[in-house]
């Protein structure tokens, strides 16, 4: 299974999901799908997370509630991340989960 097929899994199974991009620790974006947003808005969004999440320690998750979207952040290794672009109103409990559970897919590629 490649990362591409692993995060398209990630947005069909997410309730709510738009998007979701694999990043370096840079914040560059390693692989990404999207379902209705604009990449270039999800490359964005994977990059400006890069210098919170390095200040923050690389915490195991992270939850950001912004007016327009909700994020959902696993830390896997070695700095990469996935980043799960919700709709406002999605389930965060239940995209967590399939989150935690997909990250664990990319984790093993690795």
């Amino acid at each position: 299974m490649t990362f591409a097929e692993i995060l398209e899994e990630l947005v069909q199974a997410a309730p709510g999901a738009a998007a979701a991009i694999l990043c370096d620790d840079e914040g560059e974006y390693v692989e990404l799908v999207c379902n209705g947003v604009d990449a270039y808005d999800v490359k964005l969004a994977g990059a400006q997370f890069s210098p919170l999440l390095a200040q923050l320690g690389h915490p195991r998750e992270l939850l950001v509630r912004a007016s327009d979207a909700t994020y959902l952040i696993q830390c896997i290794a070695d700095g990469y991340y996935v980043l799960l672009w919700l709709s406002p109103r999605a389930s965060t409990s239940r995209s967590a989960r399939v989150l935690r559970e997909r990250a664990q897919h990319v984790a093993a590629l690795m």
